[in-house]
């Protein structure tokens, strides 16, 4: 069986990392599959970025162009907005090739656009990294509109201007005809898709994301915290995300309502944090007891 996967990194940022590693293991199990991306930043033979030195920098254009047109709208809302509009070469590559599948995963940056989806015509399975699929332009949303659809009179009172949510809905509304095999790495992702206006008869299954158990596995606890330098006895919370507490939706709210809650247990008075992942720009507010940034 042949596949092709599509991301718009092969390496940079966990849905890259996520969907090459999908890639990796259908290789392990003699799959013969390929990967195209925008940007390519390991040597692996088996993905393919654009050749020409044109299409290479208008890969650097597309996105920038698209958030001419995002900015039309004013809004509250921190979240990556995509609204994918700009037609692109990839769908003529795939429909040309001779794969049987194709494996879709973070296609944002102007990689795809809403017609390109529409107009592949081969079979595909599409691997959600986030809410984007079956939301408007937001790749993360607190309100329900994903849930209704996205009218006029849902419109949240944080956002004014020209509605790019509702627009690029409609837009997935009008070229998404035939169904897609979504793929959610959770639950609470899967039925996010079932409940939602877009995708609520689509197919959907729950697979988790792999991970190479030649490499990670569990270890020997103490060996572990010695190795990082981490405190025996203790009991220690762990939070780790790209950004931390940058970002509203990565549960770095969740993690200071916890600690709040906790603070007064006598089982946890002795606690540590650790951290890991990107540094964050903002420092974390002074605690009663030790964080350890790894």
């Amino acid at each position: 069986m042949k596949i092709i996967h599509l991301s718009n990194s092969d390496i940079s940022g966990g849905a890259a990392r996520a969907a090459n590693r999908i890639h990796k293991a259908l290789i392990k199990k003699s799959f013969e599959s390929r990967m195209f991306v925008n940007k390519k930043t390991s040597e692996d033979e088996t993905i393919i970025e654009p050749y020409s030195k044109i299409e290479k920098m208008l890969i650097q254009f597309r996105p920038r162009i698209a958030n001419l047109f995002i900015k039309l709208m004013r809004t509250k809302d921190s979240i990556l907005h995509s609204i994918s509009f700009l037609p692109s070469q990839w769908v003529k590559y795939i429909n040309d090739s001779d794969t049987d599948i194709v494996h879709l995963h973070w296609v944002q940056h102007e990689m795809l656009s809403i017609a390109d989806i529409g107009k592949i015509k081969k079979p595909i399975v599409w691997t959600l990294h986030d809410m984007w699929a079956f939301c408007g332009a937001e790749h993360y949303s607190q309100v329900d509109r994903w849930r209704s659809g996205y009218n006029k009179k849902n419109r949240p009172t944080y956002e004014s201007g020209f509605d790019i949510n509702r627009w690029t809905w409609l837009r997935k509304l009008n070229h998404w005809h035939k169904p897609i095999h979504i793929v959610s790495p959770s639950n609470w992702l899967a039925n996010c898709v079932r409940e939602s206006k877009l995708m609520n008869n689509w197919p959907v299954s729950v697979v988790p994301n792999l991970l190479n158990t030649d490499n990670w596995k569990p270890k020997d606890k103490n060996l572990a915290r010695n190795t990082l330098n981490l405190p025996l006895n203790i009991p220690l919370i762990i939070f780790g995300t790209l950004g931390a507490n940058n970002s509203y939706h990565k549960g770095y709210d969740l993690l200071m309502k916890t600690l709040n809650d906790i603070k007064d247990d006598e089982h946890l008075k002795n606690m540590e944090l650790v951290v890991f992942g990107k540094n964050t720009s903002k420092p974390f507010p002074k605690m009663k007891f030790p964080i350890h940034y790894i």
